[in-house]
């Protein structure tokens, strides 16, 4: 089995963290290290600037000059003036001409569990299907019955000791009736909680038994991390090589923003972003010139381009709609193969990843959720100062 590894690190005055299986990275995000209103998690206490009917929203002031955008209930919406207050958390980064998503649903995720501002949410993590770990986590939940909050034990509550997910709760419990205490006090557009730092979030998106090691030489990420007490955690020190340069980062995040994914097979992948969905057309290329079993190659190339297609999806986080053209095959049989295929490529996604449908035009719909600026986007800068190039990662 391949060595599952995240990798810290900096990367053009900016952090760096990547998943790798092997040498190959499935996701990687990059962010400054700068504190900004609009970061995921920020708990903030906004100010309306502006309501929307027609559409049941509101813009409202989040601090640094910058307006956010809130969906509304109608019962919300009626009692919503222009300058009132609202406690909002971003849930989403503004993304090209969008602005960031706020929700008056207040979450503070941990490893194991979740804190909610509203009781209406709560419970335990569907993928928990061990009996006698339901058991063991319904009997801690009761110990909360009068807790004014909501609470939700998500996977890894499964293998976390009672006492780790007490102190866990206790601490969220806390920090989310500081949040509350201090909007009572603060001046609007104002910052209540900053968001946990994004390293951080990467890493507990993963549960502990799915990484191999932890690798960073960044002290100040090392000794954040440290406190978590991380088993598999690595400090990198060798100023005569640096950590990006043994993995080959930079080389690996340039082709990640190829058009063109060759695969190993002869096939390629073409991969053209757009404004409103990105569009990957699977190609034979080099691969059947020559050959007879003209089936039989298609799909072998379309099984490759299904697990490639999704790991560039994780890799340059794609997000909306998704068409995948995969090259035309013959026997019923192989496409419903291709397809079970590709679900269960999706299904590895952190982020919630749908197959669709096959349109009547023999296109595959995917949609990904909007979480993070894709790889592009993170790199917009860069991307511009020179020509993207042909290759694979």
């Amino acid at each position: 089995m391949q060595r599952r590894q995240i990798l810290i690190t900096d990367y053009k005055d900016k952090i760096c963290c990547a998943y790798l299986e092997g040498d190959k990275p499935y996701d990687l995000v990059i962010q400054s290290p700068e504190g900004s209103p609009d970061r995921v998690g920020n708990v903030i206490l906004g100010r309306v600037e502006h309501i929307v009917k027609n559409i049941s929203a509101a813009f409202v002031k989040i601090g640094g000059g910058l307006t956010a955008y809130l969906s509304l209930t109608p019962d919300q919406l009626k009692n919503l003036r222009c300058n009132d207050e609202v406690l909002v958390q971003v849930k989403k980064a503004a993304v090209k001409t969008k602005n960031a998503v706020l929700s008056q649903r207040i979450e503070l995720v941990y490893e194991n569990s979740v804190i909610c501002l509203y009781r209406d949410s709560g419970g335990i993590s569907k993928k928990i299907q061990d009996p006698v770990q339901k058991d063991r986590l319904k009997k801690l939940l009761e110990k909360y019955s009068d807790c004014p909050f909501g609470l939700v034990l998500r996977t890894n509550a499964a293998t976390a000791s009672d006492e780790t997910m007490i102190a866990e709760i206790d601490q969220g419990i806390q920090t989310m009736e500081a949040i509350l205490q201090r909007s009572k006090t603060c001046q609007a557009p104002g910052l209540l909680m900053e968001a946990k730092p994004f390293y951080l979030d990467f890493i507990q998106s993963y549960q502990r038994q799915e990484i191999d090691r932890i690798v960073t030489d960044m002290a100040p990420v090392f000794d954040f991390l440290q406190k978590e007490n991380y088993p598999c955690l690595e400090f990198y020190e060798d100023p005569a090589y640096e950590l990006k340069r043994l993995f080959g980062l930079e080389q690996k995040i340039q082709k990640a923003l190829d058009k063109n994914i060759w695969l190993s097979s002869g096939g390629n992948l073409i991969i053209e972003p757009t404004e409103a969905l990105t569009v990957i057309d699977v190609n034979t290329g080099r691969a059947v010139e020559g050959k007879r079993q003209a089936e039989t190659t298609f799909f072998k190339i379309n099984m490759e381009a299904a697990k490639e297609s999704a790991r560039q999806i994780r890799l340059r986080n794609l997000s909306g709609m998704i068409l995948i053209d995969f090259i035309d095959m013959k026997e019923e049989e192989h496409e419903r193969e291709l397809v079970f295929y590709l679900k269960q490529e999706l299904a590895k996604d952190k982020i919630k990843c749908m197959f669709i449908d096959i349109t009547k035009l023999g296109l595959v719909e995917i949609t990904r959720m909007k979480k993070n600026k894709s790889l592009r986007e993170m790199l917009i800068g860069e991307a511009k100062k020179q020509e993207i190039g042909e290759g694979s990662i």
